[in-house]
C-alpha cells in the first residue's frame, strides 16, 4: 500500500450571464444559432489561465463547470435568452437550419499578471448567413481589474468582464443579423 493522502477536492465555479439586460428594445427578426465556439487548444480546458504561464497557489484546484469554449457558448445563450428569450438563439445542434449563425472563435480568455494584475478577455465573432457568406464580423474585448489574484476574486473578474463582451455582442448581433 502506498501512502500520499487524499486527492485535493475540486473546486468548480461557473461563469454568470448577466440578467440586468434591459428591455429588447430590438429583436431578433431571423432564427440564429450559436455553434460551439473555436479556440486554440490551449484554451479547451476547464483549468484558469494566465499570462505569463505559472502556477499560482490556490487555483490547482479551481475548474471551471466546462471547457472554456462550451462555457462561452453556454452563456452566451443564456445571455440572449435574458435579453428576448422568445427570440433566443440555439446551438446548432437544436436547429435544422437557421437563418444565420454567430460563430465565435476565443482569442483569450485569463488572468495577466504582468503589471497590475486582470483578467482578459478576446471574442472574434462573425455572423454567417445560409450560404456560408460573412455578413458582418468584429473583435470585442475587455479586461477587468482584478483586486486580489486568487479564485474568487477572479471569477467575480470575469463575470463582471463577460457581461460587458455580453451586452456588447448582443447589441451587435441584433442590428446586424
Amino acid at each position: 500500500m502506498t501512502g500520499g493522502g487524499q486527492p485535493a477536492q475540486k473546486i468548480t465555479c461557473d461563469l454568470r450571464a448577466p440578467q440586468d439586460l434591459g428591455p429588447a428594445g430590438k429583436t431578433l427578426a431571423v432564427s440564429l444559432a450559436i455553434p460551439e465556439p473555436t479556440a486554440v487548444a490551449m484554451l479547451q480546458t476547464q483549468r484558469m489561465l494566465f499570462s505569463p504561464v505559472r502556477d499560482t497557489p490556490g487555483f490547482a484546484e479551481f475548474l471551471w463547470a466546462d471547457s472554456i469554449p462550451k462555457l462561452v457558448q453556454a452563456r452566451l445563450i443564456d445571455s440572449f435568452e435574458n435579453y428576448d428569450i422568445a427570440h433566443a438563439p440555439l446551438r446548432t445542434t437544436d436547429l435544422g437550419q437557421a437563418d444565420y449563425q454567430l460563430l465565435i472563435d476565443v482569442r483569450r480568455f485569463r488572468i495577466e499578471t504582468e503589471g497590475e494584475p486582470q483578467v482578459e478577455i478576446g471574442l472574434s465573432a462573425r455572423i454567417v448567413d445560409k450560404n456560408g457568406k460573412v455578413v458582418a464580423s468584429r473583435i470585442v474585448e475587455t479586461s477587468e481589474k482584478l483586486d486580489k489574484v486568487e479564485p474568487a476574486a477572479a471569477v467575480s473578474a470575469f463575470d463582471a468582464a463577460f457581461a460587458r463582451i455580453a451586452k456588447e455582442l448582443i447589441g451587435w448581433t441584433v442590428g446586424s443579423a
